[in-house]
């Protein structure tokens, strides 16, 4: 019989509960330790029944027991068949994942702990992020940092470098990060920290951290990723964005390209020139850890909840485009600190001359 944990997650309100593998719900911990009760700044009042809770099982999945359904949603990896309103998602025999849709409660078999593990992460965000959607708090897919009492949040693609410019940056006692990746956005058009652990590709240095903070992890459709744990950049986390009081920190949004250059470039641009970009990144869920078989339903209602989420999401970037101080088109250099120097002193000289 496997060794059992249980911990709760409260992500501004949307709790989550999870339990069962000891050490897959240890990996969700580290994971998400900001949103631990017990291990952040977040008010937190004891629910008496978690909006989602998710079951994690390191068994083989049984699949004799499975209802004779219609497959419903075919992806790369996996298949999903609903059944009255539960879906199955069978991921090629190495991992079974049950899900209600009337309750948003899930339960995850495999004998695969990277599986098992990965699978349970994306689940996570999927059903807390729709229910931060439904809260009018939307995750957007972008690194946001603070730096000399204003906050940065840069968009790029995904692979383009935004944790690797992130971690270069944190190396300056004066910054502080949000998220490496989805900084949330409030219906005031206010950023919130979102900040979890830090996925570098493999390829990527990860000079200056120690190895005690670093685990390698096998994606099942991807290439693998070394994982930062929250303990190494606990103390980097902008807490001031926590506080509705003293959330008054003006906001830059930079759009950014890769280049093959030596040499960056920054230059000030209209906020309209910097929609397109953040409506892609925040209305589409593009680049988000959002998987389709735990979020589209393939129903009439769930056409209209969606439609009433994108909606919200597109009301809150344009409050958020409003809001925000300046935008920027960042041309990123090859070198990520040669990235970072020189925003360091394009910026320095701004704050300067401001104050």
């Amino acid at each position: 019989m496997e060794n059992s944990k249980k911990i709760l997650l409260n992500f501004y309100g949307v709790t989550v509960e999870v339990s069962g593998d000891s050490k897959t719900v240890e990996r969700i911990e580290s994971d998400f330790a900001f949103f631990c009760p017990a291990g952040n700044n977040l008010s937190y009042k004891n629910a008496k029944q978690a909006n989602v809770k998710l079951e994690i099982h390191s068994i083989l999945p049984d699949y004799s027991k499975l209802p004779r359904a219609k497959a419903k949603v075919y992806k790369e990896n996996c298949i999903s068949y609903d059944y009255k309103s539960t879906r199955y998602t069978d991921y090629k025999g190495k991992a079974l994942s049950i899900y209600s849709f009337k309750s948003g409660n899930g339960k995850i078999f495999s004998k695969d702990t990277d599986l098992l593990y990965e699978i349970s992460y994306l689940f996570i965000h999927s059903r807390a992020g729709e229910l931060l959607d439904l809260k009018g708090i939307h995750r957007l897919h972008a690194a946001a940092f603070s730096y000399r009492n204003n906050i940065f949040v840069l968009m790029l693609p995904s692979g383009g470098g935004k944790t690797t410019f992130l971690i270069e940056a944190m190396k300056n006692p004066e910054v502080k990060m949000l998220s490496d990746d989805t900084p949330l956005i409030n219906s005031k058009g206010e950023v919130l920290p979102f900040p979890v652990r830090l996925g570098i590709c493999e390829t990527d240095s990860t000079q200056g951290i120690d190895n005690k903070y670093i685990t390698m992890f096998k994606r099942s459709t991807h290439n693998a990723k070394r994982l930062v744990s929250y303990e190494y950049f606990k103390n980097k986390v902008e807490l001031a964005a926590c506080d509705k009081a003293r959330r008054t920190i003006p906001v830059n949004l930079i759009c950014a390209d890769r280049f093959w250059t030596n040499k960056g470039a920054l230059k000030k641009i209209s906020k309209i020139s910097a929609s397109p970009v953040l409506l892609k990144n925040l209305i589409s869920g593009y680049g988000i850890p959002q998987v389709v078989e735990f979020f589209i339903k393939l129903t009439f209602k769930d056409f209209f909840v969606k439609f009433y989420i994108g909606a919200c999401r597109f009301f809150t970037s344009c409050r958020f485009l409003l809001k925000c101080k300046n935008a920027y088109y960042f041309k990123l250099g090859n070198n990520a600190a040669d990235n970072v120097a020189y925003f360091f002193d394009y910026f320095s000289k701004k704050t300067t001359k401001n104050h």
